[in-house]
């Protein structure tokens, strides 16, 4: 009996823990202006102008000027 008590009280105090786990995350955090420049900065990298093309399809590509599938750029924040 002893060790059934015991068994539930871990598992209540496990429990508590979760929840509280999970109620401390749940708050969001609001982004400031500053924060996201410097996300935006890091994403960017050295090179601004960085231009990727894929595939062959019927997409004009700015860099090669050839017919491709998808072309991914850098994207801004803002």
């Amino acid at each position: 009996m002893k060790r059934v008590v015991r068994m539930v009280a871990v598992a209540v105090l496990v429990a508590a823990a979760g929840w509280g786990s999970y109620v401390s995350g749940r708050q969001e955090t609001k982004m400031t202006g500053l924060m996201l420049d410097n996300v935006e900065a890091l994403a960017t990298g050295e090179d601004a102008n960085l231009v990727f093309c894929w595939g062959i399809g019927s997409v004009d590509c700015p860099t090669t000027h050839r017919k491709v599938y998808m072309v991914q750029q850098n994207y801004t924040l803002e």
